[in-house]
């Protein structure tokens, strides 16, 4: 079953997406909690025709559903949607998604701080480059910060499961999370919505 009671989903309101969940899943459609912004609900119209996205470790899967009727007014708020439309899914690359953009990555190896790139990310692991020959072990674990722009550090503790030798005494490094906070987590995947949906607009437009 593709949607789970209490799972993320990303409301999109004017070119904006919004964190939202689960609450009920029928035959009929989805109970969504309302997007919120700065502490206020963030309205939307019956009759409207929503998009929404779903991210989950094999793909994303976007699709449109009927707003049905509105609850503000419960202590459990909601939005009644139809059953999901037009359901389109993408594959997600091994190592998640290509990012244009560096994000930066501060790493606590035991030889001491160092600062890598990341390449590839997504909600299990992450590429990152910008290590020395000697810097890091296979197998090892250390805590890890990525330095998302403009927004607080995201806390993990990674392993290396391999190293790439990038010539002139550099290598890369895929790290596995074993251990992410849910918040945390919940704010990577946020974030990998936004870019993967800037980067489609982009290609887009280029067309």
């Amino acid at each position: 079953m593709l949607f789970k009671i209490d799972q993320l989903l990303l409301m999109e309101i004017e070119g904006r997406d919004y964190p939202v969940r689960v609450r009920e899943v029928d035959r009929e459609g989805l109970m969504i909690t309302p997007p919120v912004e700065k502490g206020n609900w963030v309205r939307v119209k019956i009759g409207e025709n929503a998009k929404l996205s779903l991210l989950n470790d094999e793909a994303t899967y976007f699709f449109q559903a009927e707003v049905l009727d509105l609850n503000y007014h419960d202590e459990e708020p909601t939005i009644l949607l139809s059953s999901p439309q037009n359901l389109a899914k993408k594959a997600v690359t091994r190592s998640g998604f290509r990012l244009k953009e560096e994000i930066k990555v501060r790493c606590f190896p035991q030889k001491g701080e160092v600062l890598g790139t990341s390449k590839d990310i997504s909600s299990r692991g992450i590429l990152l480059l910008g290590f020395r020959k000697g810097e890091i072990r296979e197998k090892e674990r250390f805590k890890l910060e990525i330095l998302l722009p403009g927004k607080e550090p995201i806390s993990a503790l990674g392993q290396v499961k391999r190293l790439i030798d990038q010539g002139e005494n550099r290598i890369s490094a895929a790290i596995e999370f074993l251990i992410i906070p849910q918040k945390d987590r919940e704010r990577l995947t946020h974030c990998l919505f936004e870019l993967d949906r800037l980067q489609r607009r982009a290609k887009s437009c280029r067309k």
